[in-house]
Formats: structure tokens, C-alpha cells, sequence
């Protein structure tokens, strides 16, 4: 079920880097600590990954660096080809959100 919620999670942020190159959400209480929580996520997929000795962990370092472009978001000088990076993080998480509910 945490999956499903780290799913979420994925798709919040994708629509976040998606609407926000296209709209512009500078300075957005929100999405600060929003960003906090994606960037904890990010830490937590890749740190538990790296403890299991796999070291190529795709989604782990997307959600990093999903994190660094809604920062740069939040500032405001997010280039426009972040939303390309924004729509792969929303594929990951509708693909996440759907595996924990097959896989049950």
C-alpha cells in the first residue's frame, strides 16, 4: 500500500512540474515543502536501494532530481524542457500506483 501512496505522491509532483513550466507556481508555500516531501521520498528509495546493494536505482534518482527541478521551480527559473522531466515522474506514478494494486 505504500506503493500506492509513493504513487501519489509521483503523480502530484509530475502534474506540479508539468502545470508549473506551463502556468509558473513561483513562491508557492506548497510546493516548498512539498518539495521537502518528494526529496525525503527520493532519499528513502535510494538509500534503501543502495542498502540492498542495488545500485542502479532509475526511480530513486528520478525523484531526486524531480526534487531539484521543483526547487527550481519554486525559485522560479525552471527551464522549459522540465517538463519533460515532469511528464516521465507522472508516468512513474500512475505505473507505480497501478503495480501496487496488481501485484496485491
Amino acid at each position: 500500500m505504500i506503493i500506492a501512496l509513493f504513487g501519489i505522491l509521483d503523480i502530484i509532483a509530475g502534474g506540479a512540474l508539468l502545470l508549473g513550466t506551463i502556468l509558473g507556481l513561483p513562491g508557492s508555500e506548497f510546493l516548498f515543502w512539498f518539495t521537502i516531501l518528494f526529496f525525503l521520498k527520493g532519499l528513502y528509495s535510494v538509500g534503501t536501494a543502495l542498502a540492498a546493494g542495488f545500485f542502479m536505482d532509475f526511480m530513486g534518482y528520478l525523484d531526486l532530481l524531480g526534487a531539484l527541478f521543483l526547487l527550481l521551480l519554486y525559485w522560479g527559473i525552471a527551464p522549459g524542457w522540465v517538463f519533460w522531466i515532469g511528464l516521465l515522474i507522472l508516468i512513474k506514478g500512475v505505473y507505480s500506483f497501478i503495480i501496487a494494486f496488481i501485484s496485491n
